[in-house]
């Protein structure tokens, strides 16, 4: 008997342009276009004949890819420029975001690299990047310019000879040996595509696909399917359009016979989530088979102790069918978790061992066994000192050698092999805990899905009138479909971390907002605001004790203020604008409300004069959102000031709250106003808009926490 070992290779990429500027707000598709997306093609070209595996290439990736000659992208832009030409915030972004990779295999093995992060500091939250900038000569931001694209290049590409120069030289590099590397960058990307389709073409690869945007299907045909596998959760308004299923999956089809010349017959099910309403829409767009999680296997067979893995099934819901194979999950996760943290030789060796074991193992059953490995394709290399590719080409020459176990994509597999058991019902889930809790059921993420389905009932009631011209509703369909997406949701809440987890919100609702744009309606104040509530930050000093000031827009008396906490310029870093506009935020409170008092950073006429909008954004059980509008146009008032309570217009008498500017902006609150009664929490941050844009932020990420004091408040202090 042989094992049939068939790897699923999951190459994936959100939408990161900006559907304002049409820009690229991230790098990940050139950066793991450069590596992973070459490498595990390369990977394949020096391995024995008898390699064969299968790419799961999600449309949203491949439609980037296709873009990136036509559109800008931010980071290839910066780092294309002349080091004199950056002005002080651009600097600062490079200081802040030209270390975004994994630090032990991509920065520190390269001593000039390495030095420019010590140079520049490790815990960046705790740096005053403004302050260190002025640090860094042209020749440090050249060089940093040039190592962040360069530790980017994976192996297949480190033998070119200009590549090894390169790497050789270290530093001191020249501008055109800066974009001379950019360019490399751009060729590799221009090629991707086709290498892809030239090795379906051979038969060495199989190519599936996913959902065009990468939704959560099951959450889209009914997102109170999430119940089934977490009957507690908190769940949003129940989204429900099945149509919108059906037409991710059949984009994506349409699309990949456009790009290959040939429909893909797999299907990854984004994040491997599957219900047995998804079934028939499965088989409707055209796919053959689908592949999710040994987990649900086990949660859809309860009353098997022991269900085979190792071969295929068939799915079943109403009158439709479908073939379905079930992904080991330990092996998969050994290569993405675990094997880049021991030695490689080691690592193939357990890794040939255990498929020996799955053999032996299988030995008492009447049909070759399927071994399915499905894994993130991109991500894991990073961790590896050599970005995989000792471990890549060991474990493909390991089983070549073995005449026991032999590679198959699982599209082979399924035509010789077809499944012989029926699974009734398919448990409802995904490959993560078999659940839906990445992506709904958290405070964040309900919101998410609330905004979501405001803008996709407005489209819904416009697609009823019939009044649209139909190109119009087709573009505002797209934009649903691309904040479908799961990674806008895999970013909220407090699982992961990201330093751009605000840029995927900003994005996300970005979207959104372009939805009630297409049709013609205004957008839903609640989307200016942030739906990420990062942790709070430390401050420079705390409250420490009552405060009771006059909210006149001056200050009144000298202690008038004495007592609260401050946040000060120290707690910037880079991602907006630096220090410019104001010069420091104060906050205390008293036993019924919260007070804010906003220093201008210069003339408080200069907010005039640039007609600007200071914006303070208060978030408890209700969110707050004050603004102060300036204006320096003939006719307009000068200034005019806004409140909005969970996005509804109100006046600030009406809700008791109080506010005066003259020299500075003073605010006083109700902590009834904010659904926040003793010991309980609320958060704060203050924004500058310049013409729409934020030019600024207090604190850059995160937010202010605020514990509602109590009465023995003060006292506390003392005794502290």
């Amino acid at each position: 008997m042989t094992l049939n070992v068939a790897f699923l290779w999951h190459m994936h990429q959100p939408l990161y342009i900006d559907p304002e500027n049409q820009e690229f707000l991230m790098p990940w598709v050139r950066l793991h276009g450069v590596k992973a997306y070459s490498d595990m093609i390369s990977a394949l070209e020096g391995a024995d004949d008898h390699v064969r595996v299968t790419f799961n290439l999600v449309p949203s990736l491949l439609y980037q890819l296709e873009q990136y000659s036509k559109k800008k992208d931010r980071f290839l832009e910066l780092s294309r420029r002349l080091p004199q030409d950056l002005n002080f915030q651009e600097r600062v972004f490079i200081l802040r975001h030209f270390f975004s990779c994994h630090w032990p295999t991509m920065v520190e093995p390269y001593e000039r690299y390495r030095q420019l992060l010590e140079c520049r500091g490790r815990e960046i939250n705790k740096l005053n990047l403004e302050e260190i900038s002025r640090r860094f000569s042209d020749d440090d931001i050249r060089d940093l310019q040039v190592w962040f694209n360069l530790t980017w290049v994976g192996f297949s590409h480190r033998k070119d000879p200009f590549i090894q120069g390169l790497l050789k030289k270290g530093r001191l590099f020249t501008e055109d040996e800066k974009n001379g590397l950019l360019d490399f960058h751009l060729s590799v990307l221009e090629a991707l595509i086709s290498r892809y389709r030239e090795l379906w073409k051979s038969g060495k690869i199989d190519i599936t696909t996913t959902p065009f945007y990468h939704p959560i299907l099951p959450l889209l045909i009914n997102s109170d399917s999430a119940r089934r596998a977490m009957p507690d959760a908190m769940l949003p308004s129940c989204f429900s359009y099945p149509e919108d299923a059906l037409a991710q999956l059949s984009k994506s089809v349409e699309y990949m016979k456009r790009l290959f010349g040939k429909s893909p017959n797999g299907l990854w099910p984004s994040e491997g989530s599957v219900c047995p309403e998804l079934i028939p829409l499965v088989r409707e767009a055209g796919f053959k088979w689908m592949a999710t999680d040994e987990g649900i296997l086990k949660r859809s067979i309860g009353h098997v102790s022991d269900p085979n893995l190792f071969e295929p099934y068939y799915a079943e819901y109403k009158d439709y069918s479908i073939p379905i194979v079930f992904r080991h999950h330990e092996l998969s996760d050994l290569i993405g978790f675990v094997y880049h943290k021991t030695d490689t030789e080691i690592a193939i060796r357990d890794f040939h061992s255990r498929l020996k074991e799955i053999l032996e193992h299988c030995k008492r059953h009447s049909r070759p066994p399927l071994c399915a490995i499905i894994l993130d394709g991109e991500n894991p290399w990073e961790y590896y000192q050599d970005g995989g590719q000792h471990l890549l080409t060991g474990i493909y020459n390991e089983i070549s050698k073995d005449p026991e176990i032999q590679f198959v994509t699982i599209t082979e597999y399924l035509e010789e092999y077809p499944p012989t058991k029926t699974i009734k019902q398919l448990y409802t889930g995904s490959w993560i805990n078999s659940d839906f809790s990445i992506w709904i059921g958290g405070k964040e993420e309900n919101t998410a899905w609330e905004e979501l389905l405001s803008a996709r009932s407005a489209l819904s009631n416009e697609e009823g009138t019939h009044t649209k011209d139909p190109s119009i509703l087709a573009e505002a369909r797209e934009w649903i479909y691309a904040a479908e997406g799961s990674d806008w949701f895999w970013w909220y809440g407090d699982q992961f971390h990201s330093d751009f987890a605000l840029l995927f919100d900003s994005l996300f609702r970005s979207y959104l907002k372009r939805v009630y744009e297409t049709i013609g309606q205004p957008w839903p104040s609640s989307l200016d605001t942030p739906i990420k509530r990062e942790k709070a930050v430390s401050l420079v000093k705390e409250p420490m004790g009552f405060i009771d000031p006059e909210i006149d827009g001056r200050l009144s008396f000298y202690w008038e203020w004495s007592g609260a906490g401050s946040l000060e310029a120290s707690t910037l870093t880079s991602m907006y604008k630096p220090v410019y506009y104001i010069k420091e935020v104060l906050y205390g409170f008293n036993l019924n409300s919260l007070f804010l008092k906003v220093s201008p950073y210069e003339n408080p006429d200069r907010w005039h004069r640039e007609s600007l909008k200071i914006v303070v954004n208060i978030r408890g059980e209700r969110v707050v959102k004050f603004a102060l509008k300036f204006s320096a146009k003939e006719g307009e008032p000068h200034q005019r000031y806004e409140i909005f309570v969970d996005g509804q217009k109100k006046n600030c008498e009406d809700v008791g709250v109080r506010y005066g500017f003259h020299d500075i902006l003073e605010l006083g609150l109700p902590f009834a106003l904010l659904g926040r009664g003793e010991g309980e929490e609320l958060d704060f941050f203050v924004e500058v808009f310049r013409d729409g844009v934020a030019v600024e932020r207090w604190p850059e990420v995160g937010a202010v926490g605020v514990r509602v004091p109590d009465k023995d408040f003060e006292n506390r202090l003392w005794l502290i």
